[in-house]
This record gives structure tokens, C-alpha cells and sequence, in this order.
């Protein structure tokens, strides 16, 4: 089983966090109302768009949120 990589830049919008995965090509942005909750949501963004088994996903998620605010950086 082999393991891909796939970067999550969040940035803070209002209530959501939104998603982009600059990995894949096209639809690549999603939203999640809580950075908890960035990993499965991208996870399942990348399945659809490619196929992959969610279980073979690794999300970093690099979180920016808005001006003046601080970043943080999981995963």
C-alpha cells in the first residue's frame, strides 16, 4: 500500500475554511467549517477526483487565517 501526500491551504472565510489541494489539476477547492475536519474532507475531495482509496491519502494541511491572524501549520 502506498501512501500519497496531497498539501490542504486553508484559508479563513467567515464560519468555513476554505480548501485547496494544489496537487490536482482542476476542482481542486472545498470547505470545512473546522480545521479538524480538513484531513477526511480533502481526503474524500481526492478520491472522487482521482480514484484513490482514502485510506492511501496523506493530507497536510497548511492553515492561513486572514489578515492579522496567525498561521498554523498541521499534519
Amino acid at each position: 500500500m502506498t501512501t500519497t501526500t496531497y498539501t490542504a491551504l486553508c484559508e479563513r472565510e467567515g464560519d468555513w475554511w476554505v480548501v485547496s489541494v494544489p496537487e490536482l489539476e482542476s476542482g481542486r477547492v472545498t470547505q470545512a467549517r473546522s480545521l479538524d475536519a480538513i484531513p477526511a474532507t480533502v481526503a474524500d475531495l481526492i478520491s472522487l477526483m482521482t480514484g484513490t482509496d482514502p485510506a492511501n491519502i496523506e493530507v497536510n494541511v497548511q492553515a492561513h487565517a486572514g489578515p492579522g491572524l496567525s498561521a498554523t501549520r498541521l499534519g
